[in-house]
């Protein structure tokens, strides 16, 4: 995705969180696998009755089962596209949606503006450490590798 917008397009900011439990991380993925992007893309194209998927730019992917509060992404949507829905937007998304994922706001981004490359800080918050010893039993080129919870 070009960091510029193009002509004709308005880049729109999103606010958003989710419960990552039963998602497949953040990115789309082959194969149908749930993604919180893919579950947001389908559901723009649905409420604002586009052939068009209109791709997410995020601040920080996420892996599978992680979850997201104050998630930042943005958006590229035609200008008219956006003048037709915005006013209704957020509702009809949260109408669309699953409930383990919420987009709290939209609105235009500013000049310049990048969801990954604008972010001025991540935080990260990880489950206590599990610990990764190798199993004497395996062999080379195999898993090689057992996890336990100290």
């Amino acid at each position: 995705m070009s960091d510029e917008v193009q002509p004709g397009y308005l880049r729109i900011r999103l606010d958003l969180s989710y419960d990552g439990t039963d998602f497949h991380g953040w990115a789309k993925q082959a194969g149908g696998r749930r993604t919180v992007q893919g579950e947001i893309e389908d559901a723009l194209r649905t409420v604002t009755r586009s052939t068009e998927t209109y791709e997410l730019t995020v601040a920080g992917r996420t892996d599978a089962g992680v979850h997201a509060r104050g998630q930042v992404a943005h958006v590229d949507l035609p200008e008219q596209v956006w003048r037709e829905h915005h006013e209704k937007l957020l509702k009809r998304l949260a109408g669309r949606l699953p409930r383990d994922v919420r987009v709290w706001a939209l609105r235009p981004a500013p000049s310049g503006f990048n969801a990954r490359f604008s972010a001025l800080w991540r935080r990260y918050a990880y489950p206590p450490a599990v610990s990764i010893r190798c199993c004497a039993t395996m062999c080379c080129g195999t898993t090689g590798r057992s996890t336990s919870t100290p």
